[in-house]
């Protein structure tokens, strides 16, 4: 009996104290706390991607030398072999990477490798001096003038024209139909061009190099006549005594500014490969301080990949 009534003597207690504690506010028990949550990496970005390209163009041949007559003031028209205005196949292979921002806009960085330019030729004959004589009338044998004497030539270029390539491009994505997305876009670098080019005269009888000396006959008055090798009269140039040389050589780096202008459409292929066709203007900038040369310019197919790397 003792010990049943201090049993439940002790309840009546731990049930008073319960309400008490109740009744002032304070807590019967520990907060709960969250879980501990596993650390996750943080990821920097999703949309980085590789490219690879080839391009097949049509694109203007260099000015390597300059205007007639601007070089060598005595080569007649047509001599100076200039390739202004021609075109000619050419192609060119391309890497870079860029990031897909969202559906609409993405950028890339890339570099390509063109082919070699090589602008080789020759022109058609034309008058040039070859010697000179002293005149004598044929009653007296007085000295009266200097017959300046005229053969057959052609004028010959060799040149090659390497170039590379690397822009900073932007394009704008106009929506997807069926895995389809077009897009328009523009692109800004520089190009580095390297160029080495030769120009001679050559003598069209034997395909030597022309180089005659001219020395003036002693004692006859600068009175010129000049005589082709026909022996009739021709118009006559100026005359240059000494050594007579028409050969001119560059070897030349330089960089200029480029920009593009591209459009074209990318089909979905797998969820992470696009293929990717298009068409690009590209204006390389003017790799000659030759007179009356002009930027080097391109139209241009270009078939290339993305793949997504994340």
């Amino acid at each position: 009996m003792v010990r049943l009534g201090a049993l439940a003597a002790t309840a009546l207690i731990g049930m008073s104290a319960t309400a008490f504690a109740a009744d002032m506010g304070i807590p019967t028990a520990y907060p709960s706390y969250p879980a501990l949550q596993q650390e996750v990496p943080v990821e920097l970005g999703t949309g980085w991607y590789l490219r690879g390209d080839a391009t097949f163009a049509r694109e203007m041949t260099p000015q390597v030398f300059g205007a007639p007559g601007a070089v060598a003031t005595s080569a007649p028209a047509g001599s100076q072999l200039l390739n202004t205005g021609g075109t000619k196949n050419g192609w060119a292979l391309g890497l870079g990477f860029g990031y897909q921002f969202n559906n609409w806009v993405r950028a890339d960085l890339t570099y390509e490798y063109r082919n070699a330019i090589n602008a080789n030729a020759s022109s058609a004959q034309f008058d040039c001096q070859s010697d000179v004589a002293g005149i004598n009338d044929i009653s007296s044998g007085d000295p009266i003038g200097i017959a300046v004497i005229y053969n057959k030539c052609t004028a010959g270029q060799k040149a090659s024209l390497k170039r590379h390539v690397g822009l900073a491009n932007v394009y704008f994505d106009l929506g997807t139909w069926s895995g389809l997305t077009p897009y328009v876009g523009a692109g800004v670098g520089v190009s580095y061009s390297a160029t080495t080019a030769s120009y001679n005269w050559y003598n069209a009888a034997d395909g030597s190099m022309y180089g005659p000396t001219f020395v003036r006959p002693a004692g006859y008055p600068l009175i010129y006549s000049h005589i082709n090798n026909m022996g009739q009269s021709i118009p006559g140039q100026p005359v240059n005594y000494g050594a007579q040389s028409k050969y001119q050589a560059i070897s030349s780096n330089s960089v200029a500014f480029a920009w593009a202008l591209m459009a074209g459409f990318a089909y979905q292929l797998t969820d992470r490969a696009k293929i990717d066709i298009g068409y690009r203007y590209l204006n390389m900038g003017n790799p000659s301080k030759a007179s009356g040369s002009k930027a080097l310019t391109s139209n241009e197919v270009r078939v290339g990949f993305r793949y997504a790397i994340d």
